[in-house]
């Protein structure tokens, strides 16, 4: 079965991903607190071959950019976990791990130049570690 070919709207969107990571602050200058981050996404999209599940380790030096596009190379949605880490790494936090569950709100382009709603789940787990008090002060 062959795919249905990226739509413009699609390249648009991961192009604009792109761009946009270039410029996000290291997370060094973002959160200075953080000494690791995990995020580990598991993929359902109601087929029994869904996508491979993804993970990302960041350190102090890399960008502090948080959005995914969705694993399903003909969707333009996107996953947009800012808030999450955010909320996660701030200060006096003591939660230092969330699970999630998120509904890709994309579209899927089809063969006939249609769109449809992209059906595909993902479960995420955002987990960070902080520097110790003595190291950071």
């Amino acid at each position: 079965m062959s795919r249905p070919p990226k739509s413009g709207l699609v390249l648009r969107g991961r192009e604009r991903l792109k761009q946009d990571f270039t410029r996000a602050a290291s997370l060094r200058e973002t959160y200075p607190q953080l000494a690791e981050l995990c995020i580990e996404f598991e993929f359902e999209d109601g087929t029994v071959r869904g996508p491979s599940p993804q993970s990302f380790r960041y350190f102090p030096a890399a960008r502090g950019f948080f959005r995914y596009s969705c694993p399903c190379h003909s969707c333009d949605g996107e996953f947009d976990l800012s808030d999450q880490v955010a909320e996660l790494v701030g200060v006096g936090r003591v939660q230092r791990s969330r699970q999630l569950q998120v509904f890709c709100a994309g579209q899927r382009a089809q063969e006939n130049n249609t769109r449809e709603a992209c059906p595909i789940c993902a479960r995420i787990r955002v987990s960070a570690i902080l520097h110790s008090k003595e190291h950071s002060t």
